[in-house]
C-alpha cells in the first residue's frame, strides 16, 4: 500500500499522470489513508476534476494530513480560473 502510494506520488510529482493512476489503483485500504487521499485528489486536480478532489482532499485533511489543505487550496484557485476562462470564451 505505501510503495504504491509513494510511487504515485512521485509520478504527480513529475506530472506523470498515468502512471500515478496506474500505481493508485493498487491501493486496497484507500478509504483510511490519508496519504492515498491525497494523492487521488491531487491527481483528480490535474485532470481537472475538481469536484472529485475536493472530496479527496478533505477526507486527507480530516484523516490529519497538513499537506492536503494547501492542496485543497491550489484545487479551488484551479477551479476559479477555470471558471473563469469559461466566462472568457463566450
Amino acid at each position: 500500500e505505501v510503495a504504491n502510494i509513494n510511487a504515485a506520488s512521485a509520478c504527480l510529482l513529475c506530472g506523470d499522470t498515468l502512471s500515478a493512476e496506474r500505481y493508485l489503483k493498487k491501493v486496497k485500504s484507500d478509504k483510511y489513508l490519508p496519504e492515498y487521499n491525497n494523492a487521488v485528489g491531487v491527481l483528480a486536480l490535474l485532470k481537472g476534476d475538481y469536484e472529485q478532489a475536493e472530496k479527496h482532499l478533505r477526507t486527507a485533511v480530516k484523516l490529519g494530513m497538513a499537506i492536503a489543505e494547501e492542496n485543497l487550496l491550489a484545487e479551488k484557485k484551479a477551479n476559479a480560473i477555470e471558471i473563469e476562462s469559461r466566462r472568457g470564451n463566450r
